[in-house]
């Protein structure tokens, strides 16, 4: 697994550890089951530590929040392909879309730093998941572009098993981390929180 810094403009990190809010927000913020990745057998989600969490753990004194903003992906023939074998790994939530973002957007009004943690989901990497579209899902997409648009600063956090483009939006955040390759189910801590926060 490796963590990439690919951008860190301002010295916008590491993140201040007191005196701001910092929303999470994304699919990836607080989803333990995904922090795990692909190629994990025994995998136990309930240990594994999101990196809201783990930037919380580096830093206690953290004002921090969270909205999930919108579905991994909203497609439902794609969301069908992603839970082979009749598992359960990505759903779409009972939350409309629009709901999902405008909480999103409300919950981002409400810090001084965004932290968008997007990406793949575990399933979207792996044997047999070629994709002919190499963006993050619309879904993620729209939401990059709503925060961008609110004019905090953005940190990018982007998890994946492949290069991902994400549409340009990149581009206006002030930071951006991309996570590549397997998850590693034993670590204490997600390793962008090692970028985030020191």
């Amino acid at each position: 697994m490796v963590s990439l810094l690919l951008k860190n403009e301002n010295n916008m990190l590491p993140l201040p550890k007191t005196g701001k809010t910092i929303a999470f927000i994304g699919p990836m913020a607080d989803n333990q089951k995904d922090m795990l990745g692909t190629w994990v057998i025994a995998g136990e989600p309930d240990k594994a530590v999101t990196v809201m969490q783990g930037v919380k753990n580096v830093a206690p004194q953290l004002n921090a929040i969270f909205s999930k903003g919108s579905n991994i992906t909203d497609d439902t023939a794609f969301m069908h392909r992603l839970n082979f074998y009749n598992s359960q790994r990505v759903a779409i939530d009972l939350i409309s879309p629009e709901t999902l973002l405008r909480n999103a957007l409300e919950t981002a009004n409400k810090a001084d730093i965004i932290v968008a943690v997007m990406g793949e989901s575990e399933s979207m990497s792996g044997e047999s998941s070629s994709r002919t579209e190499i963006g993050i899902p619309a879904s993620q997409r729209k939401l990059l572009e709503e925060l961008v648009k609110t004019g905090k600063p953005v940190v990018l956090v982007l998890f994946t098993g492949k290069p991902l483009t994400t549409g340009g939006e990149d581009q206006h955040c002030r930071s951006d981390t991309e996570r590549l390759g397997t998850r590693h189910p034993k670590r204490a801590t997600p390793s962008p929180t090692c970028c985030l926060v020191t």
